[in-house]
């Protein structure tokens, strides 16, 4: 009897060491993964080597705390909500780390702007959809951008939506945008005061380009230049139903060249408002060259020519072989504009 019981004793204990050892056995394998997981997933505590961020992270804070020209590799995910406009410094590069077509998405809920690059240089954003920055009619027009500021600023395939007033505004000379979308910005608080409106995809006083981008469904214009902007081209990019035009060029003397673009469908807001709608319009400027475009469906006209009480006097306005689509033209009788080869 007593050898019975220390056999089912032992037996036991073999089970037990076996249970203990298969346990530990399994831990090891989680501990493992976890650090195979952590060792898979990039540091993101170093500036030097290209700030990582994941979509939790601080953007605001990773931003302050990193030196200019610092690489952050926003992941894919949604980065939310910006409490405050994310402050960008000279040679800032804002990249986004993605594998489907959806982009990172970078949002507020509270903030005026969502980048603000200010008086930043040669700050490159790429690949990350901005929406979101808020405003009213009592902080126009700096508030309500995606995109606020920045000197020589590259804005490259990114996505600006919903923002309050602009997807880019208020950048100084030398702004690029290529291979982009910007739609859906601006709000009645930003155009309805014709004297203070400023709603579009982008608007801006210094010199820019578009290049291959789509442009749409924005609120009053698509592309605005505007008080001297100096050089501006809008080339091969679509321009479609934005409030008032999809090309605005106004008071300023270029030069400026608007080719090879799709403009159609633009005005339907400025139509019901009364405010002179146009697929593009020209309006106190001088040296446009807008040639290559296809026309087709803008309410009021396809192109239009508006001489107005402040800038300059319409002179070398240049509208030629371009495909109008029965979209009419206004103005081609005035002084200083031509207008040739159109069908």
């Amino acid at each position: 009897m007593a050898r019975a019981s220390k056999l089912v004793a032992v037996a036991f204990t073999v089970v037990a060491i076996g249970v203990v050892a298969s346990l530990l056995v399994a831990l090891a394998a989680g501990s493992a993964a976890g650090a195979q997981k952590k060792a898979n997933k990039p540091q993101t505590s170093t500036c030097a080597g290209g700030k990582q961020m994941y979509p939790g992270d601080d953007l605001v804070a990773a931003a302050k705390a990193c030196p200019p020209r610092t690489t952050f590799y926003v992941h894919d995910g949604d980065h939310l909500p910006v409490g405050e406009p994310i402050p960008v410094e000279d040679g800032d590069v804002w990249e986004g780390v993605y594998s489907d077509t959806t982009r990172p998405q970078v949002k507020t809920l509270v903030s005026p702007q969502v980048f603000n690059v200010g008086n930043a240089s040669g700050v490159t954003i790429r690949g990350i959809a901005i929406s979101g920055g808020q405003g009213t009619d009592a902080c126009k027009p700096t508030c309500g951008r995606g995109v606020h500021g920045g000197h020589n600023l590259t804005l490259e395939n990114v996505r600006l939506y919903n923002n309050a007033n602009q997807g880019a505004g208020g950048q100084h000379s030398g702004l690029l945008i290529r291979n982009s979308r910007l739609d859906h910005n601006g709000s009645p608080d930003f155009y309805l005061e014709s004297s203070t409106a400023s709603a579009a995809g982008v608007k801006s006083v210094n010199s820019f380009k578009v290049l291959n981008s789509y442009i749409h469904d924005n609120a009053w214009q698509g592309v605005w230049c505007d008080l001297e902007c100096n050089t501006f081209e809008v080339r091969n990019s679509r321009l479609i139903n934005n409030g008032k035009s999809g090309v605005m060029y106004e008071i300023s003397s270029g030069p400026t060249v608007v080719e090879g673009n799709v403009i159609q469908g633009n005005g339907a807001t400025a139509q019901e408002l009364d405010r002179r709608p146009a697929g593009l319009i020209v309006s106190s400027s001088s040296n446009l060259d807008a040639y290559g475009n296809t026309f087709g469906g803008n309410v009021g006209a396809g192109f239009r020519a508006a001489q107005g009480n402040r800038g300059y006097t319409l002179t070398n306005i240049l509208f030629h072989d371009n495909q109008l689509n029965d979209d009419s033209k206004i103005g081609c009788d005035r002084p200083g504009v031509s207008c040739k080869n159109n069908n």
